[in-house]
C-alpha cells in the first residue's frame, strides 16, 4: 500500500499547526520520507524525476534494507542531476520494519 502526505516540513514555521496521524508498519514494510527537492530538481535537460520516477526507483529497491534503498535513491538523484545544479535541498529518510 502506498500512502502519500503533503504539507509543510515540521519546524519550518514557528506558528504552523500540524495534523497528527499514525501508521503501523507491518513486518517487511518500508517508510520513505523525502523533501520536494528529490522529485522537483531538474536535470540539465529540464526534466524532473517526479513522483512516478520516484515510485519506479522505490519499486526497484523492494526487499532491500533501508540503507541500500537510501543509497539507491541518492545514486538515482545524483545521476538524474548529472552536472545540473540542484535548485532545492534533498532530504531522504528510509525506515524498514524487520520481520
Amino acid at each position: 500500500m502506498r500512502l502519500a502526505a503533503t504539507g509543510v516540513p515540521f519546524g519550518m514555521f514557528e506558528d504552523m499547526e500540524y495534523t497528527e496521524a499514525s501508521v503501523t508498519l507491518d513486518p517487511g514494510d518500508t517508510l520513505v520520507l523525502y523533501t520536494d527537492g528529490l522529485v522537483e530538481n531538474r536535470s540539465a535537460g529540464g526534466v524532473s524525476l517526479g513522483e512516478d520516477g520516484l515510485n519506479r526507483v522505490i519499486a526497484l529497491g523492494e526487499g532491500k534494507s533501508a540503507k541500500d534503498l537510501l543509497a539507491l535513491l541518492l545514486t538515482v538523484s545524483d545521476r538524474h542531476l548529472a552536472g545540473a545544479e540542484p535548485r532545492d535541498d534533498v532530504t531522504i529518510v528510509v525506515a524498514t520494519r524487520g520481520s
